[in-house]
Order: structure tokens, then C-alpha cells, then sequence
């Protein structure tokens, strides 16, 4: 999503674990990329004995945090990083795709571990490990994405407008102490909801949903950014509603957020017809609409859509547990996730 676009981002109950310890030498361990390394930073670099494209998140945040802390004066001190992702995530691509951002995960945490080894704490330098991680995750992944997975990964539950992408063509890690024109505040989900998430079992590549909307935006200018414009009204009227229920859980509340959530999914599935990208199919449109008459408050394809996961908010455990029963008898894969409005934390224990 581009700016000034506003969108809600939240993170799960599941996690990414970085521990770092003190060591002769600089080592680096991400079994769930099958990433194993060693070696030693010189010159601004990271050379490693093993390079591969497996530990490219890992690499390329840790390589961003060491010349952020050399460029500060901090001493750089060897260590042993290790990361570890809840099942959740998927190791290896064999855990059914949900588009939860395990890489993001991965870059926040490893941000945070380093930072504090480093003498850094995690809360109180929480927006300088976010602009290090949307550095380091748009580095690694080749300058593409919107980052608002990064950013429900060190935030949590909170809306959110992106940064301009040419903030990271600056200089780095001068780039790091400049002001950056992304916007976030909190806004935890009301407790009174229950979240259920199924794998729809598909991918979506969202790099070529991408392109086609850039083709038709081109073709198109006027007609996109007036779309645009009604989308991105209606997300800030929905995530105002969402404020309101926060402090007053209503039937009448309840009815104008789900109004407005409702539109603007509309208005997104709109987007994906004009631009020829099946942000949502006829099919899946068919399987919200059912989800909704099978338990859900309100359901939609999260991220950018097109067909790796499918949630909703339920109003009681009762009704998650008959929308996730509907789930697999439709053949879906339910996830055993719920919604966590926290971000990135400092662990007093090793799990």
C-alpha cells in the first residue's frame, strides 16, 4: 500500500526468538532456514564461510545493525546469534502458507537481540530497531514490499502509513538518526473478539499482483487514485470504529465498524477487477460471504489478498469454533493462532 494510505496491522500469538551471546567469534544460527554461519565484520562488511541465499534476512540485518553501532562509536563485540520461529511460520515451506510475515519477524527480533547486547534497549530505541529492520527486510528482499509486516512486528496492534521508499535510497546508517515520515498508533482490538485464521492452501504472488496494479495505474491515473482516495477514506472511517469499540463494545458500534470494514473491502476487491490482479476471486468472495453465515463477524483475505489465508473476528468462542468446524469441512487448514496486540519485547527467559 502506498502512502498516505493508512492500513491496521497486528501480530499473533505466536513468535520469533533471537538470544544472542557473548563469543570468541561472529556466528549466526537460523535453523529455520536451514542457516548456519560464521566469520567476522571488517571494513563495514559481514564475511561469512557460508553465504547462501538461505540466510539472507539474517545476514543482511545483522551486517545493517553492525555498521549502525560502528558508525555510533559502540565497541562491536563477538557474538552468537540464534533465531527461532514458532511452527507457525512455516520451516522450510512445509507449514501451510498464511502469509504471516515470518521473515519480518525474524529481522525485528534480530534487530532487537543485537541492539540489546549491544547496550541498546529494545523499548526505548524501539523506532530506530523499526527503521533498521525496514532497512535491512527491504535489502534483503530486493528493495520490494510495503513493509507493514515489519512494522505490526515491532509495533503490534496499531495503524499504520508507510514511509516514502526513497527514504532508504539515503545514506546508510546515517539514514537510521534522520526523520522519517511514517506514521503508527496503537490500537489493540477489543478483547470481546475471538480470531480465527485457515490456510486457503494457495500463494498469491504478490509481486505480479503488484505489476498489474502498476499497469493500470499508469493507463489509468485519474480512475486509481479517485478508487484510491474512497479506499483509503473508508480504512481511517473503519479503524476509527475500531477506537470507538475499544471503549464502548456496542451493538451500535459493532454495526458502523462493520460497515465501514465491509466497504472497504469492496472497494479493494474493485481495485483487483479493474487491474486484472484476483485480489479477491468470485470464489473466495463466495467463501467470505459463507464464513460470515457460518460464525464470522467479518472475514476477508489479509495482506494483499489472493488466496493465502482467510480470517475473521468472531463475537464468541462459540462462534469461532462453528466458523472454524464450517472451515474444514470445506477442506480449509485452521490455524491455531490468535490475534496479540503486542510488537516486539525484551524475553526475561529463553523459551
Amino acid at each position: 500500500m502506498e502512502r498516505p494510505n493508512v492500513c491496521f496491522v497486528t501480530g499473533v500469538d505466536k513468535r520469533v526468538y533471537a538470544t544472542v551471546v557473548e563469543s570468541h567469534k561472529i556466528e549466526l544460527k537460523a535453523p529455520q532456514f536451514g542457516f548456519d554461519a560464521s566469520g567476522i565484520f571488517e571494513g563495514g562488511k559481514l564475511v561469512l564461510n557460508n553465504d547462501s541465499a538461505a540466510g539472507k534476512f539474517v545476514k543482511t540485518t545483522v551486517e545493517a545493525c553492525l555498521k549502525y553501532f560502528a558508525w555510533k562509536g559502540i565497541t562491536v563485540k563477538p557474538f552468537t546469534l540464534e533465531t527461532r520461529s514458532d511452527d507457525a511460520f512455516g520451516v522450510g515451506g512445509t507449514e501451510a502458507k498464511a502469509g504471516l510475515g515470518g521473515s519480518a519477524a525474524v529481522v525485528v527480533a534480530t534487530t532487537a537481540a543485537l541492539f540489546e547486547f549491544h547496550g541498546l534497549g529494545v523499548l526505548e530505541n524501539k523506532d530506530k530497531i523499526h527503521k533498521i529492520a525496514q532497512y535491512s527486510h527491504s535489502m534483503a528482499q530486493g528493495k520490494v514490499g510495503s513493509g507493514f509486516d515489519v512494522a505490526a512486528s515491532c509495533y503490534g496492534a496499531s495503524s499504520y502509513v508507510r514511509y516514502s521508499p526513497e527514504i532508504l535510497d539515503g545514506p546508510f546508517p546515517q539514514v537510521v538518526e534522520m526523520d522519517w515520515d511514517y506514521a503508527t498508533a496503537s490500537i489493540p482490538l477489543p478483547p470481546q473478539f475471538s480470531f480465527a485464521i485457515a490456510s486457503l492452501g494457495k500463494s498469491a504472488s504478490t509481486g505480479e499482483m503488484v505489476e498489474k496494479l502498476n499497469v493500470w495505474k499508469e493507463a489509468n491515473t485519474e480512475d486509481y487514485f479517485e478508487l484510491m482516495k474512497e479506499y483509503n477514506a473508508a480504512n481511517y472511517l473503519a479503524i476509527g470504529e475500531l477506537k470507538r469499540l475499544s471503549k464502548d463494545f456496542s451493538e451500535k458500534n459493532l454495526g458502523a465498524f462493520r460497515k465501514m470494514f465491509n466497504h472497504a473491502q469492496l472497494l479493494r476487491k474493485q481495485l483487483g477487477l479493474h487491474c486484472g490482479a484476483e485480489v479477491e476471486s468470485e470464489e473466495y468472495a463466495v467463501l467470505r460471504e459463507e464464513s460470515v453465515a457460518n460464525g464470522a463477524f467479518i472475514a476477508c483475505l489479509p495482506g494483499a489478498g489472493g488466496g493465502d489465508s482467510i480470517a475473521a473476528l468472531c463475537l464468541s468462542p462459540e462462534d469461532k469454533k462453528r466458523l472454524e468446524e464450517f472451515w474444514a469441512s470445506r477442506g480449509l487448514k485452521v490455524l491455531g493462532l490468535n490475534i496479540s496486540s503486542e510488537g516486539v519485547k525484551l524475553e526475561t527467559f529463553k523459551p
